[in-house]
């Protein structure tokens, strides 16, 4: 049924009345010229037949869509730029080349990873919000390029030297969280929150609670880490004496520091070199990530093992030629002194 023209008692303006779509209508136009209100009606029907062809994401802006957007999401931090380039732009007719073009425009100079979180992610998030309402189809943009960052491994004599020189500073129990943490795999987050009753030293393993994989954990150390949490002096409900990851983190940097060797942060010289040494010694993608309670066998995989047995091969003859080289040294250094 098309719109008709209405004026009804006492009213000044004309209204569209009618149904289009199995939608009812009564719609003032604002005008008491017949002629103007016979083409704001014409305008008005082209209109709603378009949103029963095409939805309403065809006269939605990307304006509109941030607004809806944020509405339910108040956190505004990434979205002004973006409405300020895409504002009276349709979401219909914006795509994934656009907004990629934009995260460029926007950030000429950042990383690949700032673009994608910053630009990418929240364009993506706005008009895929939009779409759940039905105002548009969603919307897939490919992400730029990001590097991972390269994590390093330390090795046994370097946990014995932190180990040293945390005592030495008259930190004890940093240098016991830092062979736990070599040890089991943990992270510095489940380490630090860890109390004297998550403890058995009978069976030498630790309660973790909740891990980040959402699953319990119990991680198992060795009878030396056993002996040396049993003579730890409690500092307060805490057992590693420190209440959250930060406390740990600033004094960190200063033992490698006294210790004169690379600084290597806590994760990487605790988990990711637990994988690392297990992966030198020949153990499995699969058993390492059970050791180290990885959900993922293929995460393990990708970050630690390496297909290359060749490649394998000779860092392992380099090491016994580091090793017969470093013997000998000794050997020299002890034949001076006699």
């Amino acid at each position: 049924m098309a719109l008709k023209l209405q004026k009804r008692g006492n009213t000044r303006f004309y209204y569209a009345v009618g149904t289009v779509g199995g939608q009812t209508i009564r719609k003032s136009l604002k005008t008491d010229n017949r002629a103007i209100a016979e083409e704001a009606k014409a305008v008005l029907e082209a209109k709603l037949y378009k949103d029963q062809i095409y939805g309403r994401g065809h006269r939605t802006t990307f304006g509109d869509a941030a607004a809806l957007y944020l509405k339910q999401r108040p956190n505004a931090r990434f979205v002004g730029p973006i409405v300020k380039l895409f504002g009276d732009q349709l979401i219909a007719n914006i795509l994934p080349i656009h907004i990629r073009e934009a995260a460029d425009t926007l950030l000429p100079n950042a990383k690949g990873s700032t673009k994608n979180r910053q630009v990418i992610g929240t364009a993506r998030a706005i008009i895929n919000h939009a779409a759940q309402m039905g105002l548009c189809d969603p919307i897939k943009v490919p992400h730029f390029p990001v590097e991972k960052p390269r994590r390093r491994a330390v090795d046994p004599d370097w946990i014995l030297k932190f180990r040293r020189a945390a005592r030495d500073r008259g930190l004890p129990h940093l240098a016991s969280l830092c062979l736990f943490m070599f040890e089991t795999g943990a992270r510095i987050s489940e380490v630090t929150r860890l109390k004297r009753s998550d403890i058995d030293l009978e069976r030498r393993s630790a309660d973790l609670g909740t891990t980040k994989n959402g699953e319990d954990g119990i991680a198992f150390f060795s009878e030396t880490l056993a002996r040396e949490i049993s003579h730890l002096k409690p500092k307060h409900a805490h057992l590693f004496g420190y209440k959250n990851k930060s406390g740990v983190h600033g004094i960190w940097k200063s033992v490698c520091e006294d210790a004169e060797i690379d600084y290597v942060p806590p994760h990487q010289a605790g988990r990711h070199s637990l994988a690392t040494a297990l992966n030198r010694m020949g153990w499995s993608a699969n058993d390492i990530a059970q050791a180290g309670r990885w959900k993922s066998v293929r995460l393990v995989q990708e970050t630690y093992i390496h297909a290359d047995q060749k490649g394998r091969a000779a860092a392992d003859a380099i090491s016994t030629l580091v090793s017969h080289t470093q013997a000998e040294s000794t050997k020299k250094s002890i034949k001076s002194v006699d």
